[in-house]
């Protein structure tokens, strides 16, 4: 199975860092790639997830660019764009657009280093978790039509856009059936199975479901009904088995991306999957 590791492993060491040296963002965020590929190439992966949380932006990713494109020649790499600050789903049209511009601007320059692959998530829904959800065909109108937008970039770029189920305590976009829409427009799937599991859903419904639209599964832990914390595989209520079982079953050949957030937990994640024969 193809295997892969994010650099959310990183995320506490960024924090760390930033603090410290808040104006070394670039060099921050190169290290935490290097780091990352260290544990790839230590147990022979050949993919990688890259993010973009806030302070990291355009800017600062093409000041890096020509490093960024050094750094990751010889490995498959999926960009996840941005979400929070960066709200796709955001009532306000102008703040909408200007998400939608600055993703254009990070996939032309993530394009450019030779990644093909860009996961989102369909709107943050900032503090007003409510108002989306009573305002819920108005909702889904406008992300459906940012998702086409940034769909529709990506294929000039020559890329393509995945789309990833959100979690507990999230208004929309947590059950299978609220992603037959995308998938009917050719946007495929990022099944995040803690994401799942805590908002009450079982990640095999989304497999079964969507089968070879699934093209990417971050295997993480989580907890039912409880906030995403993003923990080790076994540490929570995610059935591994089943998930891989149910891959073999159906013939499924998604890229697994380990997105846990510490180093020790990608080590604890590996000896699970090593359990199972995924590697």
């Amino acid at each position: 199975m193809k295997v892969g590791i994010s650099i959310t492993t990183q995320l506490s060491n960024i924090l760390k860092s930033l603090r410290k040296n808040p104006d070394k963002l670039g060099e921050i965020y190169l290290t935490s790639i290097t780091n990352t590929l260290t544990f790839i190439d230590k147990y022979n992966l050949n993919y990688l997830e890259l993010i973009s949380v806030p302070p990291f932006d355009s800017e600062l990713l093409t000041k890096i660019e020509r490093k960024l494109a050094k750094l990751i020649e010889d490995k498959d790499t999926i960009f996840h764009l941005p979400s929070w600050e960066v709200d796709i789903s955001a009532m306000n049209k102008g703040m909408r657009e200007a998400a939608v511009n600055e993703l254009k601007k990070q996939i032309d320059i993530i394009s450019n280093v030779g990644v093909g692959k860009f996961a989102i998530h369909p709107g943050s829904f900032g503090s007003l978790d409510y108002l989306y959800k009573a305002l819920e065909e108005h909702s889904r109108k406008i992300i459906l039509e940012s998702i086409l937008q940034l769909r529709d970039y990506c294929k000039k770029c020559a890329s393509q856009l995945f789309v990833e189920n959100l979690p507990y305590h999230t208004p929309l976009f947590t059950r299978p059936e609220e992603f037959d829409k995308f998938v009917e427009y050719d946007v495929p799937l990022v099944l995040d199975t803690s994401h799942a599991v805590t908002a009450g859903q079982n990640p095999v419904d989304f497999l079964k479901r969507f089968k070879e639209a699934v093209v990417e599964i971050h295997l993480v832990d989580g907890f039912l009904d409880k906030p995403d914390k993003h923990y080790a595989l076994g540490d929570g209520d995610v059935n591994l088995d089943e998930i891989v079982k149910t891959i073999k079953k159906l013939r499924l050949d998604p890229i697994l991306m380990l997105e846990v957030v510490t180093p020790q937990d990608i080590e604890k994640s590996m000896k699970k999957l090593k359990e199972y024969k995924v590697v």
